[in-house]
């Protein structure tokens, strides 16, 4: 096992080496949208009355009027419903669209996979064994 002392100006020499940071930990788009839609407090109203739907429509489900479910979504849970959310600003977009794009075009050949082919009680076999697509 490595062992070394740490002091604050040995890692601000390496942080400083690596951009702050900002090449360790590249912007990630996807990761900052998931992070508005995880913390957001406000839902789409087309939900909320999807939900209200399932659970007074469904024999056995709830005997409240939509509008007190929704009120306790208010209320008791603080939320806020409003008709219309905007998670994507055009700058954030266009920075996940970039991303998807760059990443999307060598997913597959970091995924590892190959089509098979398989009949019941026959093992799997490759169809186009791994030394073939070479």
């Amino acid at each position: 096992m490595l062992e070394f002392e740490h002091s604050e100006s040995v890692g601000r020499h390496f942080l400083r080496m690596f951009s702050d940071g900002a090449d360790l930990f590249p912007p990630d788009a996807m990761a900052e949208i998931a992070d508005r839609v995880m913390t957001s407090t406000v839902i789409p109203a087309a939900l909320t009355e999807s939900v209200v739907g399932d659970l007074c429509g469904q024999e056995g489900g709830l005997t409240a009027h939509a509008s007190e479910i929704q009120a306790a979504m208010v209320g008791e849970l603080g939320l806020s419903i409003a008709s219309e959310i905007k998670v994507l600003d055009d700058q954030l977009r266009s920075q996940a669209e970039a991303e998807w794009s760059d990443r999307s075009q060598h997913f597959l050949r970091h995924v590892g996979f190959s089509l098979l082919r398989s009949r019941p009680g026959n093992a799997a076999q490759p169809i186009n064994p791994p030394d073939a697509a070479r």
